[in-house]
C-alpha cells in the first residue's frame, strides 16, 4: 500500500510507522498506523480492523501538529468502539458483512379488512 501511495500520489517520501495494537470493546483486534511525508504535508493516523469479509478503517488527517496531537485520543476512542456486527450492507449493494447469507426479506403484513359501517 505504501509503495502504491508513493508512486500513484507522487509522494516518494511517504513513511508508515506502526503505533500499536488496538483492542475494540467487543474484543476485535486492530492496528494503529501513522503515515507522514505526503506531498501535501499531511500526517495521518489510521486504525485498521480486518473483518470476516471487509477491511474497516478510521482515518484522521491533519497538517497542523498541535491539532493532530489533540485529536489522537478521539480517533483511538472511535476506533475502540468498533464492532463488526455494526456493518450493515447497503440496500442493493452487498449481500452481507459476514460469511453467511442474508436473512430473507419479510413480506408485508396483509391489510386488515375494513370494519362494517353502522348507522
Amino acid at each position: 500500500m505504501l509503495t502504491q501511495f508513493r508512486t500513484a500520489n507522487d509522494s516518494p517520501d511517504s513513511q508508515a510507522r506502526f503505533v500499536r495494537t488496538l483492542d475494540a470493546h467487543d474484543g476485535a483486534k486492530g492496528e494503529l498506523w501513522q503515515f507522514t511525508g505526503d506531498r501535501f504535508g499531511n500526517t495521518e493516523l489510521v486504525a485498521y480492523f480486518v473483518g470476516h469479509a471487509t477491511l474497516n478503517y478510521f482515518v484522521m488527517s491533519s497538517r497542523e501538529p498541535g491539532d493532530f496531537e489533540r485529536s489522537i485520543p478521539v480517533l483511538v476512542s472511535l476506533a475502540e468502539s468498533y464492532h463488526e456486527d455494526d456493518c450493515k450492507p447497503c440496500p442493493g449493494k452487498a449481500t452481507a458483512c459476514v460469511d453467511k447469507p442474508p436473512a430473507p426479506a419479510k413480506p408485508p403484513a396483509p391489510a386488515k379488512p375494513a370494519a362494517p359501517k353502522t348507522n
